[in-house]
């Protein structure tokens, strides 16, 4: 792996580390304390509007992390 390589597969992991770190932030200090203020009767349709948005992030970190995992460790292989 050239240092170039090196430079630029850590400046991804380190977004990749802020990203995820900013999501549970976000998670942790805005939107659970949120949930005391959704009534019951709400609490299921804030639930269906979000859950596909949480997905969808979930999914593409995970597939990104993946990928760089790949590439990190098919560079070892040559």
């Amino acid at each position: 792996m050239t240092e170039k390589s090196r430079r630029v597969f850590f400046a991804l992991m380190f977004g990749l580390v802020l990203y995820v770190g900013g999501g549970y932030f976000v998670e942790t200090f805005v939107n659970y304390p949120s949930w005391r203020m959704i009534g019951a009767a709400e609490f299921r349709d804030y639930h269906n509007v979000l859950q596909p948005r949480i997905i969808t992030f979930m999914v593409a970190r995970d597939q990104l992390s993946d990928a760089f995992d790949r590439w990190h460790f098919e560079q070892f292989d040559h």
